[in-house]
C-alpha cells in the first residue's frame, strides 16, 4: 500500500473502507474535512480505531464489512494483516507470500452501502472514498452501483492487485475498465508495488452527462416508438369505441322497449292488486265477525264447562256422603240382624239402595267417560287446528320459496344489467387508458425537453428529433381530438343509456313490488279463507260440545236431585231403624230383668211346682207373639190404606 498523499483536491467527506490500523488518519485530518468515516471489519482493529478517534469529533468508526446483501460473513485473518479478506486466496497469493499463514477466522457483520450511508447521515461533497478490501473490490463497487452510491463519489482511491489472487476477485485492468465505463477518469497509477497498483480516479462529469444524454436519447427513441404504438392502439380504441357506441344505442333502444313493456305490465298488476285488496278487505270483515262469534261461543262454553265441573264436584260430594251412610248402615244392620227381623228388612232395603247407588255410580262413571271422550274430541280438534297451523306454516314456507325464486329472477335481471354496465366499464377503462397514455406522453415530452437542455452539445441531433417529435405530437393531438369527440359521443350515449337503465330499474323495482304485493294479498286471502273455514269448523265443534255439555249438565242435575232424595229417604229410614233399635234394646233390658227375677223365683220353687207352672204358663208366653203378629198385620193394612 502507498503511504504518500493521494488526494489532490480538498474533500469535505472522506470514507476509508478497510482502514486497518488507521495510519492515514492524521493525513485525512490535515485536510480539514467535515467528516471522516473509517470502516473496518476486524473487531480488534475496529476497537483500536475507536480509541484513536475518541478525541476527534469529526471521525466515525464502523465495525463491518460491505457487500451486496446484509448479514454475516467469515473473515480470514492472516499473519500479514493487509491480506485479511472475506475471500479464499488462490495459489498465486501463496507464491507471492510463501510464508503466508492463516491465524484465525472471524464472523463479522456485513452491511450494504445504503445501510452505511444511512448510518453516517448527511454526506457533504466532494466525497473521497479509499478502498482497501483485498479480494472484495468488485463486490464493493457493484454494491455501490446497485444502491446508487457510486454516482455520489467524486474521488476514488482503490488498491487493486495486478492479478486475481483471491477466488472471484477482479484484476486491476478489469477494475479500471469497469470504473472508466461507469464515468471515472484515471488521474494517477501508483506502481510502487509491482503486484498491487494504487489507482487514483476522479468522476468524469462530462462523460457521465454524455452517457446520460445517450441514455435519454435512447429512451426518447423508445418513447417515440411507444408513442407510435400508442397512436395505433388509440386508433383501434377509437374504432372500438365507435362500435361500442353503436352497441350502446342498440341496447338503449331495447331497454326503452323493455321499459314500455314493463310499464304496461305494471299497470295491469296495479289493477289486479286493487281487485285483490278489495277481496281481501271483504274477507277480513267476514273473518272479524267469525272471530267475534267464536269468542262469544267460547266464553259460553267456558261457563258451561265451569257449571259442569261444579256439578261433578257436588255429585262427588253426594257420592262420598252416600258411601259413608252406606258404611254406617251396613255396620248397624249387622248388629240389628241378630236382634230383630225387622232390621233385616231395613238391611234389604239398604241393599236395594246400595244397588241403586251402584247403578248411579256406573251412570256417573259413564257420564265421566263421555265427558272424557268429549275432552279427547276437543283435544283432537285442537291437534287438528295445530295441523292446520302447520299446513299454514308450510304454505307460508312455499310462499317464501316463491319469493326467493322471484328474488333469483331479480338477480338474473340484475346480472343482465351488470353485463350492460360491464360494457360501459370497458368503455371507461379504454378512455382511462387513453388518458393515461396521453399523460405518459406529456411526461415524456417534459423529459425530452430536460434532455435537450442538458445535452447542449447535441443540439443538431436533438433538433431533428424535436421536429420529428413535434410532427408525431401534432398527429397524436389530431388523433386525441378525434378520440375526444368519440369519447364525448360515447359519454352522451352512456348518459342516455344510464337514464334508460335507471328508468328500467325503477319500473322493474316497482313491478317487483307490485308482484310481491299481489302475491302477499293472494296469500293473505288464501290464509283468510282457510282461517274462516277453520273458525267455522271450530264454531260448529264448539256448538256441538256446548249442546253435549248442556245435556250432560241437565243429566247430572237430575241425577244429583235423585241422589239427594234417596239420601234423605235413607237417612229417614236410618233414623227410624235407630229409634226402633233403641226401643227394642230398652224392652230387651226390661225383659231380661224380669226373666232374671223369674228364674230366681223358679229356682226357689219345688220341682213339682216348676212343672205345673211351666205347663200353665205356655199359653201366656205365646200370647205376646200372637199379639205381635196381629199388630204387624194391622200395620200392613194401615200402610196399604196410606198407599
Amino acid at each position: 500500500m502507498s503511504e504518500q498523499p493521494v488526494i489532490k483536491t480538498k474533500a469535505r467527506t472522506i470514507l476509508h473502507v478497510g482502514a486497518g490500523a488507521g495510519k492515514r488518519l492524521a493525513e485525512w485530518q490535515s485536510g480539514g474535512p467535515d467528516k471522516i468515516v473509517l470502516v473496518e471489519a476486524e473487531r480488534a482493529a475496529a476497537a483500536r480505531l475507536s480509541q484513536k478517534a475518541a478525541t476527534a469529533p469529526n471521525v466515525q468508526v464502523v465495525q463491518a464489512a460491505l457487500g451486496t446483501e446484509a448479514g454475516d460473513a467469515e473473515l480470514s485473518l492472516w499473519n500479514f494483516s493487509r491480506l485479511n479478506s472475506l475471500q479464499e486466496p488462490t495459489p498465486d497469493l501463496h507464491e507471492l507470500f510463501p510464508g503466508l499463514i492463516r491465524k484465525d477466522r472471524q464472523i463479522v457483520p456485513v452491511i450494504t452501502p445504503a445501510d452505511l450511508f444511512a448510518m453516517i447521515g448527511d454526506v457533504a461533497r466532494p466525497l473521497s472514498v479509499i478502498v482497501e478490501t483485498p479480494g472484495n473490490e468488485m463486490v464493493f463497487l457493484t454494491a455501490c452501483k446497485a444502491d446508487g452510491v457510486l454516482d455520489q463519489i467524486d474521488q476514488l482511491e482503490i488498491l487493486a492487485p495486478e492479478d486475481a489472487v483471491y477466488n472471484g476477485a477482479a484484476p486491476r485492468a478489469e477494475l479500471e475498465a469497469w470504473l472508466v465505463h461507469e464515468g471515472f477518469a484515471v488521474t494517477e497509477r501508483d506502481n510502487a508495488d509491482a503486484d498491487w497498483t494504487v489507482l487514483h480516479l476522479a468522476a468524469d462529469h462530462n462523460a457521465r452527462a454524455l452517457s446520460e444524454a445517450k441514455a435519454r436519447i435512447d429512451a426518447l427513441t423508445k418513447t417515440i416508438v411507444a408513442g407510435e404504438a400508442t397512436l395505433s392502439e388509440t386508433q383501434s380504441a377509437l374504432k372500438a369505441a365507435k362500435e361500442r357506441a353503436e352497441m350502446l344505442e342498440t341496447a338503449l333502444s331495447e331497454a326503452r322497449a323493455a321499459t314500455d313493456a314493463k310499464t304496461k305490465a305494471l299497470a295491469e298488476r296495479d289493477a289486479a292488486l286493487k281487485a285483490e285488496k278489495g277481496r281481501s278487505e271483504g274477507l277480513q270483515a267476514v273473518l272479524t265477525e267469525a272471530r267475534a262469534a267464536t269468542e262469544t261461543k267460547s266464553r259460553a262454553l267456558a261457563e258451561r264447562d265451569a257449571a259442569l265441573k261444579a256439578a261433578k264436584e257436588r255429585a262427588e260430594g253426594v257420592e262420598a256422603a252416600l258411601s259413608e251412610a252406606r258404611a254406617a248402615t251396613d255396620a248397624k244392620t249387622k248388629a240389628l240382624a241378630e236382634r230383630d227381623a225387622a232390621l233385616k228388612a231395613a238391611q234389604e232395603r239398604a241393599a236395594g239402595l246400595e244397588a241403586a247407588l251402584t247403578e248411579a255410580r256406573a251412570a256417573t262413571e259413564a257420564t265421566s267417560r263421555t265427558l272424557a271422550d268429549r275432552d279427547a274430541a276437543l283435544k283432537a280438534a285442537k291437534e287438528r287446528a295445530e295441523g292446520v297451523e302447520a299446513a299454514l306454516s308450510e304454505a307460508r314456507a312455499a310462499t317464501d320459496a316463491k319469493t326467493k325464486a322471484l328474488a333469483e329472477r331479480d338477480a338474473a335481471l340484475k346480472a343482465e344489467k351488470g353485463r350492460s354496465e360491464g360494457l360501459q366499464a370497458v368503455l371507461t377503462e379504454a378512455r382511462a387508458a387513453t388518458e393515461t397514455k396521453s399523460r405518459a406522453l406529456a411526461e415524456r415530452d417534459v423529459a425530452l425537453k430536460s434532455a435537450q437542455d442538458r445535452a447542449a452539445g447535441l443540439e443538431t441531433v436533438l433538433a431533428e428529433e424535436r421536429l420529428a417529435t413535434e410532427a408525431k405530437a401534432k398527429t397524436l393531438a389530431e388523433r386525441d381530438a378525434a378520440l375526444k369527440a368519440a369519447q364525448e359521443r360515447a359519454e352522451g350515449l352512456e348518459a342516455l343509456l344510464t337514464e334508460a337503465r335507471a328508468a328500467t330499474e325503477a319500473k322493474t323495482k316497482a313491478l317487483a313490488e307490485r308482484d310481491a304485493a299481489i302475491k302477499a294479498a293472494t296469500d293473505k286471502v288464501s290464509d283468510l279463507e282457510a282461517t274462516v273455514a277453520d273458525l267455522a269448523k271450530q264454531r260448529h265443534s264448539a256448538e256441538q260440545k256446548r249442546d253435549e255439555a248442556m245435556s250432560t249438565l241437565d243429566f247430572q242435575t237430575r241425577f244429583q236431585a235423585m241422589l239427594q232424595v234417596d239420601l234423605e229417604a235413607l237417612r229417614g229410614r236410618l233414623e227410624q231403624s235407630e229409634t226402633q233399635r233403641q226401643r227394642q234394646e230398652e224392652l230387651l233390658g226390661k225383659l231380661t230383668s224380669k226373666l232374671s227375677l223369674a228364674a230366681e223365683y223358679l229356682r226357689h220353687l219345688p220341682p213339682s211346682a216348676q212343672e205345673s207352672l211351666t205347663s200353665a204358663s205356655k199359653p201366656e208366653l205365646e200370647s205376646p207373639r200372637r199379639r205381635s203378629s196381629g199388630k204387624k198385620q194391622k200395620t200392613k193394612a194401615a200402610q196399604g190404606r196410606g198407599a
